[in-house]
């Protein structure tokens, strides 16, 4: 594994050396006696290259995925980062739950029917077991995202195992425990039924949680699978090819959409007369953030949870997942995507909590799990943005 990830690296290096030289060959006003057509086929080549170098980064890509898949110990996982996120989340939850006491029995007794406070008692605890579960995979993901490891497989189904399903099985418990100890306080026989009631619930909660981590799991193992072979027909057609250009590892889609862009401009490039492409300088326009790469990939995801939702809004849970995507691709921080406005304030926030306990936002995770609303709606529109841009 390892002389085959420095075979790599050491193709990539040579690759990118020869695209520097065409670079620089490209840059020269054309020498008398150049024609046309051996420029063309210098830009046609430095973009095999390119293409070439994509690819063999993807193929490094997949190779580190898999060997951190192989090496992956639940004792790498670092508590002074994660302890801070999970004490932050306790110490919200404990207070959430003494106001939603406070509220159901305010209800309960405004109604004057007290057998009423079983049932809104566990209404709002499976809520917020729901969003427990949801934050707590969040900041692992974060936490195992900031050590610069990859979201494997087996860390999902480590996360699902050993801390979701136990999180849910306490819950569950203690809820239980807390409505028999009122129970004797107020010396009335506890519901047995609404106890069976509850304990079916969370069951099916702890069954939902394992399906759907399970399914990010598989989706985690096809993400880190060797993408399709590049169609022929995509490549500028040339005379010769680089013998280890036909043995270079597999295209992703996402780059050949890349690779037609720059042959198009090649093609322009060629069609231009000699001297406006040197004697005119090159006008710099405004560095564009949204990438298409991105674009793509957002759309995308949104697009796809649209259509798992049955066209509705999209849930916590599955922005939860765009998060967590978005960050395995490598599109951080969020404040270079959102919109301006969104932006903005991701900035100022960050520039304020950079040194503070609470923390700067650079994922897409972190920035779902912090919670604010303002934030989430920049990336909900941002999201919206891409999909209508796709469709």
């Amino acid at each position: 594994m390892f002389n085959q990830l420095e075979n790599f690296k050491m193709a990539i290096r040579k690759k990118r050396a020869k695209i520097e030289e065409i670079n620089l060959i490209c840059a020269q006003p054309p020498r008398k006696g150049v024609t046309q057509g051996s420029r063309r086929r210098l830009i046609e080549e430095r973009l095999h290259l390119e293409l070439a170098v994509s690819e063999l980064e993807n193929e490094i890509r997949r190779l580190q995925f898999q060997e951190s898949e192989r090496l992956f110990r639940w004792e790498d996982l670092d508590q002074r980062l994660l302890s801070a996120k999970t004490n932050d989340l306790a110490e919200e939850m404990s207070r959430r739950v003494t106001e939603g006491r406070q509220r159901v029995e305010f209800e309960t007794a405004r109604s004057g029917n007290s057998a009423g406070f079983e049932s809104r008692w566990f209404d709002f605890h499976e809520q917020l077991a729901e969003e427990r579960a949801q934050r707590l995979y969040a900041a692992y993901c974060e936490t195992w995202t900031q050590q610069n490891r990859s979201i494997t497989p087996a860390f999902i189904r480590a996360v699902r195992d050993r801390v979701i399903a136990h999180a849910l099985a306490a819950l569950k418990s203690s809820v239980i425990s807390g409505l028999v100890s009122r129970s004797r306080r107020t010396n009335k026989p506890a519901n047995s039924a609404a106890i069976g009631s509850w304990s079916r619930r969370m069951d099916a909660l702890a069954n939902r949680w394992n399906r759907k981590l399970e399914a990010e799991a598989v989706a985690a193992e096809y993400r880190a699978a060797t993408p399709a072979q590049a169609n022929a027909r995509d490549l500028p057609q040339r005379s010769s090819v680089m013998p280890e250009e036909r043995t270079s590892p597999l295209a992703s889609n996402i780059w050949n959409g890349f690779h037609k862009i720059f042959r198009a401009l090649a093609e322009e490039e060629g069609r231009s007369e000699p001297s406006k492409l040197h004697n005119n300088a090159p006008k710099t326009g405004r560095k564009l953030i949204r990438t298409e790469d991105f674009v793509a990939c957002a759309g995308k995801l949104w697009l796809e949870a649209k259509r798992q939702n049955g066209n509705s809004i999209v849930k916590g849970e599955q922005l939860i997942e765009i998060a967590s995507r978005l960050d395995d691709v490598k599109h951080v921080p969020p404040a270079n995507f959102l919109e301006a406005r969104y932006a903005k304030d991701l900035r100022a926030f960050n520039s304020k909590n950079s040194h503070s306990r609470i923390g700067s936002i650079q994922t897409w995770s972190r920035l779902v799990a912090y919670g604010d609303k303002d934030h989430i709606r920049g990336m909900r529109k941002l999201l919206s943005r891409c999909a209508q841009t796709l469709s």
